[in-house]
């Protein structure tokens, strides 16, 4: 595993850490962060995704700005 690669698993580690603390947007900041980055790995990518999904719960994810162009 590269250092790239383990770094962004540690990262999506941590983002769910701070949710499961209430630290939401924090943790929000992290998947962003890390998906903005376009991992290669589908781990990290299904990982994060579906965490931020979950964070964004109450909203219509098709008005997240997640899934905007």
């Amino acid at each position: 595993m590269n250092a790239l690669l383990f770094y962004l698993h540690f990262r999506v580690q941590l983002a769910y850490c701070l949710q499961q603390q209430d630290k939401n947007v924090e943790a929000l900041t992290l998947y962003n962060d890390v998906l903005k980055s376009k991992p290669t790995d589908l781990a990290v990518i299904a990982v994060a995704s579906n965490n931020l999904a979950v964070l964004n719960r109450d909203q219509n994810l098709f008005d997240s700005r997640f899934w905007r162009w």
